[in-house]
C-alpha cells in the first residue's frame, strides 16, 4: 500500500453495530507497460470490505486458499489500463482479530516486470541460432569448409578469416572457439609437426541482425542471405 489511513469508527461514521472497531482506507499503485492477457488481484476477504480499481468496485469469486483465511480473487483484466493503475480498499477491522491491519493485496497472471517494475506482456525472446529453426526460411543455417595445414617444418600462431557471419573453429576435431564479429582471428597454439586439420563452422545468425532487417540483403553486405555468407578470404598468421 503506498497510503493507509485509519481512525476510530466514529470518525466516518455513527452508524455502526460495533463502535469499538476501526476503519480504514488504503490506497495502492501499479503501472503498465502493456495489457496482460490475464490480470488478477486477490485479497483477503475481510468483514465490511469493500476493494475498487480504478475507481470501480469489484465483485467476483471467493476462493478459500486456507481454512481460516478466506481470500477473494478478482480479474481486473477490462479494467486496467495503459499507465498507472490505482486500488483503492475500505473496510473494518476488528479490533480483537486483526488489530487494525489493512488487508493485503497481490497481482497474479501472465506478464512480466519490467527494470522500472512496471508490468509488461510476456514476450518470445529470439535466440542466437540457426535462423531456419526461428522462422526465417531465406537463411540456411550452416556450411562447413574444412583445410589441412603441413605443421612439419613451422606452425602458424592463429588463423584469421574474412566472412559476414558466425564462425566456430575446430582443429583436429576438438573445438577451439566461435567468433560473431571482427576481427576472427583464432590462435593456434601448440600445434605439433605434421598435418592439421581446420574446420570452420559458419552459420547465419543474429549477427545478420546489425543491418535491421530480416531479408537477405545484398551481394556488398555479406549476409546470410539463402546460405550463409561464406569465408571469403584465409589467411595463417605466423
Amino acid at each position: 500500500w503506498n497510503t493507509v489511513s485509519q481512525a476510530p469508527a466514529e470518525a466516518f461514521t455513527k452508524d455502526l453495530t460495533f463502535p469499538d472497531n476501526s476503519l480504514y482506507a488504503a490506497r495502492a499503485s501499479f503501472r503498465i507497460q502493456d495489457i496482460p492477457a490475464r490480470l488478477m488481484l486477490v485479497t483477503e476477504q475481510l468483514y465490511g470490505q469493500r476493494i475498487f480499481c480504478n475507481g470501480c468496485e469489484l465483485g467476483g469469486s471467493r476462493q478459500y486458499l486456507d481454512k481460516e483465511e478466506p481470500y477473494a480473487a478478482y480479474d481486473i483484466t477490462a479494467l486496467v489500463r495503459i499507465g498507472e493503475n490505482t486500488v483503492v480498499a475500505t473496510g473494518r477491522s476488528d479490533t480483537i482479530v486483526r488489530s487494525y491491519a489493512a488487508p493485503f493485496v497481490r497481482l497474479e497472471g501472465d506478464f512480466l516486470l519490467s527494470d522500472a517494475n512496471e508490468l509488461t506482456a510476456p514476450h518470445a525472446v529470439t535466440c542466437v541460432g540457426d535462423w531456419t529453426q526461428m522462422g526465417y526460411p531465406q537463411y540456411g543455417g550452416t556450411g562447413s569448409y574444412e583445410i589441412e595445414i603441413d605443421c612439419r617444418e613451422s606452425a602458424p600462431s592463429a588463423i584469421r578469416f574474412a566472412t559476414g557471419d558466425t564462425v566456430a573453429l575446430l582443429v583436429d576435431g576438438q573445438p577451439v572457439g566461435t567468433k560473431i564479429g571482427e576481427p576472427y582471428i583464432f590462435p593456434l597454439e601448440g600445434l605439433a609437426g605434421g598435418v592439421h586439420t581446420l574446420r570452420a563452422d559458419v552459420t547465419g545468425t543474429l549477427h545478420n541482425l546489425y543491418f535491421g532487417t530480416a531479408a537477405p540483403r545484398g551481394k556488398d553486405q555479406l549476409n546470410g542471405g539463402t546460405l550463409p555468407s561464406g569465408i571469403t578470404r584465409v589467411e595463417l598468421l605466423y
